[in-house]
C-alpha cells in the first residue's frame, strides 16, 4: 500500500497553471512544445492524485487510546467488503459483509458472543433470518 504525506501541501490549480505559464513564457522549463505537454500532463496527474479520494484495503476503527473497536475492509480470503464492529472488551458484535455471490449478510452477537442473529438476502429465494440461543442452538429460522 502506498502512503502519501497527509501534510503535504498541493498548490491550488490556479497557482500551478500560473507556474506553468511563467515557466513556459520564460523558456526555463518549456524549450519545446513537447516539454510543455509533458509538464501539463504531470500537473494533471498531480491534480488527479489530490482529488481527496483515499484508497485503502482496510481501515481500523480505534478509540483515543488506540484500542481497536472495528474495521472496514476487503476480506483477504475472497476479496469481498466487510464492516466489523466490536464492543469495549474487543468482542465481535456486528458484522456486515457481502458473500462472494453478492448476497448481503448481517450477523449480530449478543453479550459475550452468545445469542446470535443472522440475516441474509440472497439474489434467488426469500431472505433468511436465523436466531441462535446462548448455547449456539438454532431455535428459530425464517422462512
Amino acid at each position: 500500500m502506498t502512503r502519501t504525506n497527509p501534510h503535504a501541501v498541493v498548490p491550488p490549480l490556479r497557482w500551478r497553471s500560473a507556474l506553468l505559464i511563467c515557466l513556459c513564457a520564460g523558456g526555463v522549463a518549456c524549450a519545446t512544445r513537447a516539454d510543455k505537454l509533458e509538464l501539463e500532463q504531470r500537473l494533471a496527474a498531480l491534480e488527479a492524485r489530490s482529488s481527496g479520494d483515499l484508497q485503502v484495503q482496510s481501515v481500523q476503527i480505534v478509540d483515543k487510546k488506540g484500542k481497536v473497536h472495528g474495521s472496514f475492509g476487503v476480506r483477504a480470503e475472497d476479496g469481498t467488503p466487510q464492516l466489523l464492529l466490536q464492543d469495549t472488551d474487543g468482542r465481535n458484535r456486528v458484522l456486515l459483509r457481502l458473500h462472494p455471490d453478492g448476497t448481503p449478510i448481517l450477523v449480530m452477537w449478543g453479550k459475550e458472543g452468545r445469542g446470535t442473529s443472522y440475516l441474509s438476502v440472497p439474489g434467488e429465494g426469500p431472505p433468511q433470518l436465523m436466531f441462535f440461543d446462548k448455547d449456539g442452538g438454532q431455535p428459530v429460522k425464517l422462512p
